[in-house]
């Protein structure tokens, strides 16, 4: 869950910064009697706004990585695996008509059963943290990267 609010923020964060860069482009360029350093000078402001924008983009496709629901060949890994600890699992093995059903399966499997289960949920949900985390690490990484070409390119507009 922190993962995913880490990724939200880098979200609004990158959201926050495209609208105030983006706009920028077009009046530089509409600047046709500014005299710049060197003539390949425009071209370059050109090309740090095309890599900022390619790495902003990069970052929010793993933030959204990250905030998606975790699958693994299209089903949540603990369906079939905890269906008597793990609510994703629970939901889908038991209606919620199904309460006595449910108390009687969980009776019927013991402690050494119910340990099992907690003990498998705990794997699974330590993967999903884990790729979870790495996903929102790599999007702050892109991040951050993205917020140091934009102040190259924003200074660089400047002359």
């Amino acid at each position: 869950r922190f993962a995913d609010a880490k990724a939200a923020v880098v979200l609004t964060v990158g959201g926050a910064v495209a609208g105030l860069v983006i706009p920028t482009l077009k009046s530089y360029l509409d600047e046709d009697a500014a005299a710049h350093p060197t003539s390949w000078w425009t071209a370059m402001v050109i090309a740090l706004f095309a890599v900022w924008l390619f790495s902003l983009l990069l970052s929010g496709i793993w933030a959204f990585l990250c905030i998606l629901p975790f699958r693994r060949r299209g089903k949540h890994p603990a369906l079939g695996a905890c269906s008597h600890f793990h609510p994703a699992a629970i939901c889908s093995a038991y209606s919620l008509d199904a309460v006595e059903q449910f108390t009687r399966d969980c009776e019927s499997m013991g402690d050494s059963g119910l340990r099992r289960e907690v003990a498998a949920c705990l794997l699974i949900d330590s993967h999903i943290s884990g790729a979870k985390y790495r996903r929102v690490t790599t999007s702050i990484r892109l991040m951050g990267f993205s917020s140091m070409i934009a102040l190259l390119y924003l200074i660089a507009i400047q002359f």
